[in-house]
């Protein structure tokens, strides 16, 4: 039995495992990187979540992408970021399982 896995569950597996990993020490291109791919995907699921109810997941992923945006950026103090990872990372995966059950929400 093949079980068919989509982009958006690919994606929010990956960002949110990068934002439980930083919460390790690393070197300042990781974070660059992290801000780079969790702002993208944010954007991604905000644009998937436009349409589901409630509303607020649409925004929570605004909220994200411009925490995490890498033209602007946004520097907080690093205890701060750690907990704001771990909530992001485990949005994501609350996300990941939100879509899943509005499949017909999702273009693949």
């Amino acid at each position: 039995m093949k079980k068919n896995i989509s982009i958006p569950v690919v994606l929010g597996v990956i960002v949110s495992l990068l934002l439980f990993w930083a919460l390790a020490r690393h070197s300042y291109g990781y974070y660059t990187f992290l801000r780079w791919a969790t702002c993208g995907v944010a954007c991604y699921f905000a644009y998937l979540t436009y349409e589901v109810k409630p509303k607020w997941w649409f925004f929570i992923f605004i909220f994200i992408a411009l925490l995490f945006n890498p033209i602007i950026p946004v520097y907080l103090d690093e205890d701060i970021m750690r907990v704001i990872d771990i909530i992001a990372g485990i949005y994501f995966i609350a996300a990941i399982r939100k879509l899943r059950t509005n499949r017909s929400k999702i273009s693949e």
